[in-house]
C-alpha cells in the first residue's frame, strides 16, 4: 500500500484544462490501493471467519488509514488542508 500511494503525486489533485483528466474520478494510485483492498478482502473471507475475519479487515483498515494519513500530513500543502477542514469543522456549530 505504501508503494501505491507514494505514487500519489501532489499535482494529481490540480484541475487540468484536458477534458480527459478531468472526467477522471480516481488516480493511478487510488485505483490500485482498491486493487489490493479488494484482493485482499476477498483471500480473507475465503480463508477466515466470524471474529476472525472481523478483527483482521480492521487491522487492515487501520494500518491503511495509518498508511494514508502519514502520506497526507508528509506534504505540506496536505497537511494544510487538513488543519483547515478541523478548523472548519470545530468553529461550526
Amino acid at each position: 500500500m505504501a508503494t501505491q500511494l507514494a505514487k500519489q503525486k501532489k499535482t494529481d489533485f490540480k484541475p487540468r484544462n484536458d477534458d480527459d483528466s478531468f472526467a477522471r474520478v480516481n488516480t493511478d494510485p487510488c485505483i490500485g490501493c482498491c486493487d489490493i483492498l479488494e484482493k485482499v478482502g476477498i483471500a480473507a473471507k475465503q480463508n477466515l471467519s466470524g471474529k476472525n475475519l472481523e478483527i483482521f479487515l480492521t487491522e487492515v483498515g487501520v494500518a491503511f488509514h495509518r498508511c494514508g494519513f502519514r502520506r497526507v500530513i508528509s506534504i505540506p500543502s496536505h497537511l494544510q488542508y487538513v488543519v483547515n477542514c478541523l478548523n472548519t469543522s470545530a468553529n461550526s456549530p
